[in-house]
C-alpha cells in the first residue's frame, strides 16, 4: 500500500512539473520575448532582421492593437535580397488586421493585404510595453495562384487614431520556387514613410496605381 501511495505521489509531481514547464512556455523571458517567439524566429534570423533596421519592443504588457491599419507609403528601409532596390523604394500600400489578441498567452491573429497580395496568419505572438509592441507572425501568402510561407514582424507605438512609427519586416521561409517571391532566407524591412498608420474599416486595399520602377516581383 505504501509503495502504491508513493508511486501515486511521484506520478502527481511528475505531471505537476510537466504542467509547470508548459505554463512557462508562454512567459516573458529576460529579453522581453517568449519561448514561442524564439521558436518561430531563431536568434540568427532575428539578428539579421534587426540589423536591417527593424525595432523590437519586448515586454509583458503589450497594448491592445485589435484593428485594421494602413501603411502608406510602405517604404523600404533595407534589404538583404540580392540585387534589390535601394532604401527608400516605395511598395504597394499595406493593410494589416490584428484580432483575437490574448495578453495572457501573448497571442494574436494577423491578416494582411498589399496590392494583389494577401496573407493569412498560421500563428502569431505579441509582446510590448508602454504602448509599444512587436508582433511576430507566421503567414501563408498568395498572389495569382502563387503561395509562400513567410515570417512577418510588425512594430510600432499605439496612439488614439492609429500607430506611430510603424515598421514591418518580412523573412521568406518557403517561396515554393514562385517567380513572384523573394528568395528563401532573405527579407526586407519597411516603415511608414509619413510616420503615421491610420485606422481603416476594411482589409481590402485601395486600387494600386503602378509606381515608377515598381514591378510584379517587388513585393514580400
Amino acid at each position: 500500500m505504501k509503495k502504491i501511495l508513493a508511486l501515486g505521489i511521484a506520478v502527481f509531481f511528475l505531471f505537476f512539473a510537466a504542467g509547470c514547464e508548459d505554463d512557462d512556455s508562454d512567459k516573458i523571458l529576460d529579453d522581453g520575448l517568449t519561448h514561442e517567439i524564439h521558436e518561430l524566429v531563431p536568434p540568427e534570423i532575428l539578428e539579421t532582421i534587426e540589423e536591417l533596421g527593424m525595432p523590437v519592443y519586448g515586454g509583458g504588457n503589450p497594448p491592445n492593437i485589435e484593428n485594421i491599419y494602413e501603411i502608406d507609403p510602405l517604404t523600404m528601409l533595407d534589404s538583404n535580397v540580392p540585387g534589390d532596390d535601394s532604401p527608400g523604394a516605395v511598395f504597394a500600400t499595406m493593410r494589416s488586421k490584428f484580432y483575437q489578441q490574448d495578453n495572457s498567452k501573448f497571442t494574436i491573429a494577423v491578416d494582411y493585404t498589399s496590392g494583389g497580395e494577401s496573407g493569412t496568419g498560421l500563428g502569431a505572438f505579441i509582446v510590448g510595453d508602454n504602448n509599444r509592441f512587436t508582433v511576430f507572425a507566421e503567414l501563408n501568402s498568395s498572389i495569382e495562384g502563387q503561395d509562400a510561407e513567410l515570417v512577418l514582424m510588425f512594430s510600432g507605438r499605439l496612439v488614439s487614431d492609429g500607430i506611430e512609427d510603424a515598421h514591418v519586416a518580412n523573412f521568406m521561409i518557403e517561396n515554393n520556387e514562385g517567380d513572384y517571391w523573394i528568395p528563401n532566407g532573405t527579407g526586407r524591412v519597411f516603415h511608414d514613410g509619413d510616420g503615421h498608420s491610420g485606422i481603416v474599416s476594411s482589409l481590402k486595399s485601395l486600387q494600386v496605381t503602378a509606381l515608377p520602377g515598381l514591378s510584379a516581383k517587388q513585393a514580400f
